[in-house]
């Protein structure tokens, strides 16, 4: 079955060469329902993103955490100027590796969406883009940031406005203020459709933290698989509705 996310021609892990620019057909139609039914099949298909989601909840806390051995061993005061130092620098490093997975994440998703190639080792892809994505992210959170303080709506609308532009980071190859640009040309006429999306988005995290936590590690990619076809969908890279049913 000819899968209709897969770029033609294109056998990369599920994005795009650098300077890829344009889409590839018009904007498609996309329900909420229908987004999430896809996005449980892809995790059934691909569980591998599971493991890939614990990867990305470990390794930065786990060494955000790791200021506090010293501390643990009385080898350092607890809130002595070492130990500030110590925690800051490690909260730093967990904070860039935690983009640094995220571009990885990104690419699995694609990949697993489109059907494509979906090593673990693409996790750790994210070298070429992790800054990138950084100062993507790091803008967004401020324009939110603003938006909240006018009123709480504005923040929203800025919210989801800009939330596709990590996939432009990463499929696109695009700058970190072109990526935002492009995810606010895109999502225009269909933030209404995104609010209903968020609800469903956060529900599916809400249930998984219900679950001792641990139900996040398939409710969390479940999610951003069915962001992730909303984003092919904007872009047109979809040339018909994804199959009721995947074979297998």
């Amino acid at each position: 079955m000819t899968n209709p996310y897969a770029p033609p021609g294109q056998d990369d892990g599920g994005f795009l060469p650098p300077h890829a620019v344009g889409a590839l057909g018009p904007p498609q139609p996309w329900q909420v329902g229908e987004v999430c039914r896809i996005g449980w099949e892809v995790i059934k298909r691909e569980p591998l993103l599971i493991v890939a989601q614990l990867i990305v909840f470990v390794i930065p806390q786990t060494l955000g955490s790791l200021a506090s051995i010293p501390v643990a061993f009385g080898i350092l005061e607890a809130g002595s100027l070492p130990v500030l130092g110590l925690q800051l620098t490690f909260s730093l490093i967990s904070v860039f590796l935690a983009w640094f997975l995220q571009v990885g994440m990104v690419r699995m998703l694609l990949a697993a969406v489109r059907e494509q190639p979906m090593p673990l080792t693409l996790l750790f892809s994210g070298g070429d883009r992790f800054l990138t994505m950084f100062g993507a992210m790091f803008l967004t959170g401020l324009a939110v940031g603003v938006g909240t303080l006018l009123l709480v709506v504005p923040g929203v609308i800025a919210y989801l406005g800009l939330w596709l532009g990590k996939f432009y980071v990463v499929d696109r190859q695009q700058g970190a203020v072109e990526s935002l640009q492009a995810s606010w040309r895109d999502t225009d006429g269909n933030r209404g459709d995104l609010f209903v999306f968020a609800l469903a988005y956060f529900g599916l995290v809400l249930a998984g933290v219900c679950m001792c936590g641990l139900g996040m590690l398939v409710t969390l990619p479940l999610a951003e698989a069915a962001l992730t076809v909303i984003y092919l969908r904007r872009t047109g890279q979809a040339s018909a509705p994804y199959p009721a049913r995947v074979a297998y």
